[in-house]
């Protein structure tokens, strides 16, 4: 009998530390910037959908997901979206969409590294992309990263196309349980 205790509350403190969250879209920040002869462009993605699973007693057991419309870009620049939106960069009528779906998330000295897909473009490619944990009281947290993409890898524009080939991306999306 005892056996079957001590199994019941190992059951239940690994459920508890098993934490489904969810994003908060609105104060999300997804910015990117191409880096170019001549100097940089900025630009920012809304609408972040997804979740995040965070085992604090298993990384193993942890995941995330996510996705954003490519359709929200902003550079500022409204005749510059319509460029990005079309058929030369992103051509969001047939790819509406990228997305992130981890496939391991592993401790590191500096915080975490979710390790997985991405896909846009109907184009899939490994990567890594270190992130901190930091939590916000209970029931809150924020995950923070960057990471750095080719673009050409992902079939987005061309080499003649005047934009530079890496676009570095800095996460800050704020969770919540």
């Amino acid at each position: 009998m005892l056996k079957i205790a001590t199994l019941a509350i190992l059951y239940t403190t690994a459920a508890i530390a098993i934490t489904q969250w969810k994003y908060v879209p609105s104060d999300a920040s997804i910015k990117f910037t191409v880096y170019e002869k001549g100097g940089t462009e900025q630009g920012v993605f809304t609408g972040i959908t997804g979740g995040a699973v965070l085992d604090t007693n298993s990384l193993a057991q942890s995941s995330i997901t996510a996705s954003i419309q490519v359709s929200t870009i902003n550079t500022g620049v409204d005749m510059r979206d319509e460029v990005l939106k079309s058929k030369d960069f992103f051509e969001v009528a047939k790819y509406p969409s990228i997305s992130f779906a981890s496939t391991k998330i592993t401790k590191t000295p500096k915080g975490y590294l979710a390790t997985g897909v991405l896909t846009a473009k109907q184009v899939t490619k490994p990567i890594s992309i270190p992130f901190a944990y930091t939590p916000k009281g209970a029931d809150a947290a924020v995950l923070k990263g960057s990471f750095t993409i080719n673009r050409l890898d992902y079939g987005i524009g061309s080499k003649t196309d005047g934009v530079g080939t890496k676009v570095k991306i800095d996460l800050e999306i704020p969770i919540i349980k």
